[in-house]
């Protein structure tokens, strides 16, 4: 099974803290597949974005 392809993460503040709502949503849902999917997200992330911009995800997400 393919799966499918996540939008390109850009690097802005507002953005930042979207995409940090977005992983704890998906952190916190009931379901496998939404915490898998969150694991995914943040190997994109890591994979795919300036290390800056993930860190500024990942504070953005410490202060929600």
């Amino acid at each position: 099974m393919r799966r499918p392809r996540l939008p390109c993460m850009h690097s802005s503040s507002g953005d930042c803290r979207r995409r940090s709502r977005i992983l704890t949503a998906l952190c916190c849902g009931h379901s496998q597949d939404d915490v898998l999917l969150a694991y995914q997200v943040c190997f994109d992330l890591f994979e795919n974005e300036q290390q800056s911009f993930s860190l500024q995800v990942r504070s953005a997400a410490r202060a929600s």
